[in-house]
């Protein structure tokens, strides 16, 4: 467990038996730690105290020895969902989390255009009426 987890110890009720299940349950990939049963673009779930808990928010909580507060989420830096790696995680506010996330698309966008990736079409123009009465025109 040490190996893993040498600033983490046992806190907000969980015991060392807890976090050694913990452990058995990721696999290490470029400084993530995956969770084994989680589907890319989905969070694993950990079971504790008869709870299923998202385990990024699990691990964090024990890492930090407190409770999330009301308000904040669990941001992944790496961006990588599966992550449960307490040094990739941030409690931030959901506006935070949100806007991080929307500039991350934004560049994965434009490096895939970059990189030579088809630009993406526009929408077609629609047709609209001002009125009933007025002639179809385009905008």
């Amino acid at each position: 467990m040490g190996t893993f987890l040498p600033s983490i110890t046992a806190g907000k009720g969980a015991t060392e038996d807890d976090l050694e299940r913990f452990l058995e349950k990721i696999t290490h990939s470029n400084g993530c730690w995956l969770w084994k049963s989680a589907k890319p673009g989905k969070y694993g779930t950990f079971s504790w105290q008869h709870r299923q808990w998202p385990a990024h928010r699990w691990i964090w909580m024990v890492a930090n020895n407190r409770m999330l507060n009301r308000g904040l989420v669990i941001d992944h830096l790496c961006r990588e969902s599966r992550c449960v790696n307490p040094k990739h995680l941030e409690a931030v506010s959901y506006s935070r989390n949100a806007r991080r996330a929307t500039i991350d698309a934004r560049r994965k966008q434009f490096l895939e255009i970059v990189k030579g990736a088809p630009i993406p079409k526009r929408p077609k123009e629609r047709l609209v009426r001002a009125d009933l009465s007025a002639p179809l025109y385009q905008r």
